[in-house]
């Protein structure tokens, strides 16, 4: 099995030669490979180079197609402030009253902010790799590039006080991911995974998270599909037993989970699904490699004798992430 037969067969919760292995690694290739972040988050051929020599030295499964959260924000009219080796800061809201929400235009991906040069990178790195390293498209979710429209008090308040306009939001928001999901496939992706940090039920009112989000989620993953993305991910924060069936139920091939949700759990409650996760993420900036591998080796274990388990890192590697951390992740898959 090459690396993609391997991710894809997992997905697809058929057997595969050993554990498939992605961590979550984007803005920090950039550091790994002697390069300015902000060259990463502004030069598609620049993620490209720094997503490709990553993974001919580390020897993970996939790449992940991302910049950062605001992207898509920021293509929709969201100003953001870079500065050097941090993520960007948001620096002016799209929406900063509710009859802004129906001012705003859909972003388009070959030329609006950034998007163009993901979309660049997307298609050096398919062209480079073909069909035998997984190239994963990662676009924000709804809620997430709502709360960089506008300040996230604002949009928490818009739910009670402005419910239509709280449901025009999600809503445009729901299409900036749709159509910039679509332009990754494309520009060939082999799939897409779906991020989304604000919708967390761990935040959103359960009424809200169940009557409102989750469908929007389930039409989401919809439209993603029709764009011709074979599978798709879907990563929320914070699930718990009670809330994992509902993420299940968007109609996502693989769930996406922290570390606040133990795999067993997770196996017992999705039998039918594939579970990517759920190493804690700043465990690879504060732990040692030995530690990284016995968690790994953990996972693993609780996996066997189950198909459709990926081992990943439960949310993005930080950038200040060890790479004998990301190496031992990876080498405890291989071996």
């Amino acid at each position: 099995m090459n690396s993609l037969d391997r991710v894809s067969a997992a997905i697809h919760m058929q057997p595969v030669d050993r554990t498939p292995v992605i961590p979550l690694i984007a803005g920090w290739t950039a550091g790994f490979t002697g390069r300015k972040l902000n060259d990463y988050l502004l030069g598609g051929d620049c993620m490209a180079a720094c997503l490709l020599e990553a993974q001919e030295r580390l020897g993970h499964d996939a790449m992940l197609i991302f910049a950062d959260i605001a992207l898509e924000a920021e293509a929709a009219g969201t100003k953001l402030e870079y500065v050097e080796g941090q993520h960007p800061n948001l620096a002016e809201y799209a929406v900063n009253a509710t009859e802004d929400v129906a001012r705003l235009r859909l972003p388009d991906p070959q030329e609006s902010g950034r998007m163009p040069g993901a979309l660049e990178a997307c298609s050096i790195m398919r062209q480079s790799v073909r069909d035998e390293v997984g190239v994963v498209g990662l676009v924000t979710g709804p809620m997430s590039i709502a709360a960089n429209l506008t300040f996230i008090g604002d949009l928490l308040y818009m739910i009670a006080d402005d419910p239509a306009a709280f449901r025009a939001l999600l809503d445009f928001a729901l299409e900036v991911s749709a159509v910039y999901a679509a332009s990754l496939i494309t520009a060939g992706a082999h799939c897409i995974s779906i991020a989304d940090p604000a919708g967390t039920p761990t935040a959103l009112p359960k009424d809200i998270f169940r009557e409102e989000y989750i469908p929007r989620a389930h039409r989401l993953v919809e439209r993603v599909k029709e764009s011709g993305s074979p599978a798709v991910g879907f990563f929320l924060w914070g699930l718990g037993p009670d809330t994992l069936p509902d993420c299940a139920s968007t109609g996502a091939d693989v769930l996406h989970l922290d570390h606040q949700i133990p795999l067993k759990n997770a196996f017992s409650i999705v039998p039918d699904k594939c579970v990517a996760g759920n190493i804690k993420a700043y465990a690879f900036a504060n732990d040692s490699p030995a530690l990284m591998k016995s968690a790994c080796r953990e996972a693993i274990e609780l996996s066997q004798g189950r198909n459709g388990y990926i081992l990943a890192s439960g949310g993005e590697v930080p950038l200040d992430a060890k790479a004998e951390n990301i190496a031992a992740m990876i080498e405890t898959a291989r071996s």
